[in-house]
């Protein structure tokens, strides 16, 4: 486990970090102001079963496309909280997802086949006070 929350962490560049012991990480109220994507760009490489980033300034799109050969986040995570940012709209996420986007400051946009794909894929969706 690594947590780092609240701490004055900065991501920067677009290289992958490979961290395979990697279970668990701690990054909320970190002032990361960074998009959804760049967030977890350099960690696809890592099999982390437990991302959370409460409060980060996380934007943008939120999606978990299926990740080519040899990226393990994609069928690893199983928790995902990133609620109290301001993400604009959400995607395609892998199955048995915990996703929490709850407080989101902005609107959040989904559209009827993420609800549809969302229900069929056993995903668990927190959305408490997020305005859609």
């Amino acid at each position: 486990e690594l947590h780092l929350g609240e701490t004055q962490m900065r991501i920067s560049g677009l290289d992958y970090v490979k961290l395979p012991a990697l279970q668990s990480l701690n990054v909320s109220g970190c002032n990361l102001n960074v998009s959804f994507k760049e967030a977890l760009h350099s960690l696809y490489m890592n099999p982390i079963t437990n991302i959370l980033a409460r409060g980060c300034g996380l934007t943008g799109r939120v999606g978990l496309r299926a990740s080519p050969p040899g990226f393990p986040l994609h069928s690893s995570l199983q928790v995902l909280d990133i609620s109290s940012n301001c993400l604009d709209a959400l995607d395609v996420l892998p199955a048995k997802l915990r996703l929490d986007v709850s407080h989101n400051e902005i609107p959040l946009r989904i559209s009827p086949d993420v609800i549809k794909a969302v229900a069929e894929a056993g995903i668990d969706l927190w959305m408490t006070n997020t305005e859609l």
